[in-house]
């Protein structure tokens, strides 16, 4: 089973996205964060193997998390 984790302010596209990869029996969605802040908090207390990341986040760039995120982990 895949884990992953999604990084999007859109709540709706957030729930589709989810819907999406819960759809597949080799996925599941572990985690869903609306800013950048929460996802740089939550990530590292429970490890996704994949994370869909949105490039504009409201608090920071999805780069800049994913940067962080990385060296974190």
């Amino acid at each position: 089973m895949i884990k992953v984790a999604i990084v999007e302010d859109d709540g709706q596209f957030r729930k589709s996205l989810r819907r999406v990869i819960e759809s597949r029996p080799d996925l599941t969605c572990i985690a869903e964060y609306p800013t950048g802040a929460e996802a740089i908090a939550g990530i590292p207390q429970n490890p996704p193997d994949v994370v869909l990341m949105d490039l504009n986040l409201p608090d920071s760039s999805g780069a800049e998390v994913t940067a962080r995120l990385k060296s974190q982990l």
